[in-house]
């Protein structure tokens, strides 16, 4: 006798699954990133390379992720779930595969950030903003971790849940805070501009100081004027003379 029980969509099940995976790590990786911004600018010597190595807003890309991603992130999950509450889909292997590589990409997080505040602290290394930043991807982390073992324990999908609800709200609190935290903190449109003109031309300068040099060693004398071609390339960013 042949099954006709109707089967389970594995492929709508590894797409939703995957792209709520994805939009997790991003939301994740914007709030982090903004968290680090913010907690460079108020606590620490807002010299953090990795953020103002390009010399323009720190706050804008973060920023613009979670006003973008944090809703999409939380509408995918809600259909995720509410496919799973109308018996469309059931948490099968596809489903179970990716929540535990979610768990051991958290565990990984926890403990190596575990093992990195532990050896700041032996190290003497006491700033406010490194404890601050190793402090936020923990908690980052943790709270994935303990969402995802507590969904993956969880068979009643007929209603939202408390521990559902709670994780629901806070995702939203915590973007929202951070996000007008960074705009309160994050320096005007215009003064940004201005100091992406001023990196670049910074940048500018250092690079002619290298041109001139190897100039001066090729020809054993400085040019009379920089008229040449290889001078051509530096212009002022803003006025472009």
């Amino acid at each position: 006798m042949n099954d006709t029980t109707p089967k389970k969509s594995t492929a709508l099940d590894a797409f939703i699954n995957l792209l709520t995976l994805i939009t997790l790590g991003w939301f994740a990786g914007s709030l982090g990133r903004l968290l680090f911004v913010i907690i460079e600018k108020t606590v620490g010597d807002s010299k953090d390379i990795f953020f103002y190595m390009s010399g323009g807003d720190p706050f804008s890309w973060p920023i613009a992720s979670l006003l973008i991603i944090t809703p999409v992130f939380l509408t995918i999950s809600g259909l995720l779930h509410k496919e799973y509450k109308k018996g469309n889909l059931e948490k099968g292997g596809v489903y179970r595969w990716l929540t535990y590589f979610m768990l051991l990409v958290s565990a990984l997080v926890i403990a190596g950030d575990l093992i990195k505040l532990v050896d700041n602290l032996l190290s003497g290394d006491y700033k406010i903003d490194t404890i601050l930043k190793i402090l936020t991807v923990l908690v980052i982390a943790v709270c994935i971790f303990l969402y995802y073992l507590y969904d993956l324990k969880r068979e009643d999908y007929s209603h939202r849940s408390l521990v559902a609800k709670i994780a629901f709200v806070s995702v939203i609190v915590v973007a929202l805070v951070s996000i007008v935290s960074g705009f309160l903190i994050a320096d005007s449109p215009k003064l940004a501009r201005e100091k992406k003109f001023d990196f670049e031309r910074a940048s500018q300068l250092d690079q002619l100081s290298y041109t001139l040099e190897e100039f001066y060693r090729q020809n054993e004398g400085l040019p009379e004027n920089l008229s040449e071609k290889r001078f051509a390339q530096f212009v002022d960013p803003e006025s472009k003379q």
